[in-house]
C-alpha cells in the first residue's frame, strides 16, 4: 500500500516544476509543498486554507481591494486565507518547504 501520494502541480521549466506536493493516501486536503518556481499567475483555493513556511520563504503578491501588494514571507510564517483571496508566491532562493491544509 502506498503512504504517500506524489503530485507535479505545473508544467516544468527549466527542467522544474512549480510545485511537488506530498500527501497522505488518504486525503489531498493536507500536504507538503516544495515550491521550485514562480507559476506566474494569481490565484486562489478552491477552499479556505492554512499556510506554514518550513524552510526557505516566498515572495507573495496578493490582491488586496483591487491592488497587488507584495510581501517577503520566511520560515515559521503562519497564515490562514479564504478560499477568495487571490495570490501569487515566488521562492525567495532556489525552493521554499511549505505545508498546508
Amino acid at each position: 500500500m502506498k503512504f504517500i501520494r506524489k503530485e507535479i502541480v505545473g508544467t516544468p521549466r527549466n527542467d522544474r516544476p512549480f510545485i511537488v506536493r506530498y500527501m497522505p493516501w488518504f486525503t489531498d486536503r493536507i500536504c507538503l509543498n516544495i515550491i521550485y518556481d514562480d507559476f506566474g499567475l494569481l490565484h486562489s483555493h478552491p477552499w479556505n486554507y492554512f499556510t506554514l513556511i518550513l524552510w526557505g520563504g516566498y515572495k507573495e503578491e496578493m490582491l488586496v481591494n483591487g491592488k497587488v501588494v507584495t510581501k517577503n514571507r520566511y520560515t515559521g510564517y503562519f497564515t490562514y486565507r479564504k478560499k477568495t483571496q487571490y495570490h501569487a508566491i515566488t521562492p525567495l532562493k532556489k525552493n521554499a518547504i511549505v505545508t498546508g491544509k
